[in-house]
């Protein structure tokens, strides 16, 4: 099933505005990873299945899980971007802002398969709640990356996140971080453009790198 999910999501990525040029549409998985490369697919794929880990409760999942995934896949994106413009290997930026929430992920799923055995019907919306997955999830996240036996440029990142350090790919990490969170501000009408502009240069970002996630940012909402 997880190949059958793939290959229909490389074929439709494939066919969508940004990529296809064909009237007829792309039929050949082939000519879809052509189109897309190799790095491409392998983003891909790593997507696929890191929404598996999802809990598929569609109560929990539009409560609170959604806004774990989307902003996984703002920071994906994000850090793909800023790691071609600083000349890093783009796939383990796009990798690391996939899995660097995979702690709030499995927390998640925790609580609310506690939720659904223990009481029936609450949502995981409490203030303790939302303590939880921020205080704990990082630590989370580089404990199952450790435990993946996943290479090290991925651990030293995410310990290197957790402790306030720096490395090329945590450093990219927290600025991608940053995005995502001004643009949840943003769309809340939370935020000023001129605030914006004084939070990019803050963390050395160029409004470009704003501008161009704004263009591709309906490809990570995931609905209400």
């Amino acid at each position: 099933m997880k190949k059958i999910a793939l290959s229909l999501t490389v074929l439709k990525i494939a066919n969508s505005a940004k990529y296809s040029r064909s009237e007829g549409g792309i039929q050949s998985l082939q000519k879809a990873v052509g189109i897309l490369g190799t790095v491409g697919v392998a983003n891909i794929a790593t997507t696929v299945l890191m929404k598996s880990l999802m809990p598929q409760s569609p109560i929990y999942f539009k409560k609170f899980g959604r806004q774990i995934w989307e902003h996984s896949l703002q920071c994906a994106f994000l850090c793909q971007t800023l790691a071609a413009k600083h000349e890093q290997n783009e796939f383990d930026a796009h990798f690391l802002g996939l899995i660097h929430d995979v702690g709030k992920i499995i927390i998640f799923g925790a609580l609310c398969n506690a939720l659904s055995n223990v009481l029936p019907g609450e949502l995981p919306g409490s203030l303790a709640f939302k303590q939880l997955m921020s205080e704990m999830s990082l630590d989370i996240s580089y404990s199952i990356v450790k435990e993946w036996n996943l290479p090290n440029v991925y651990c030293d990142a995410l310990l290197a996140q957790s402790m306030g350090k720096s490395t090329p790919l945590s450093s990219v990490l927290f600025k991608a971080n940053v995005i995502s969170e001004i643009y949840i501000l943003s769309k809340k009408n939370k935020i000023t453009e001129n605030q914006i502009e004084t939070v990019l240069a803050k963390i050395k970002v160029d409004k470009s790198i704003w501008l161009n996630f704004l263009e591709n940012a309906d490809d990570f909402n995931l609905g209400s």
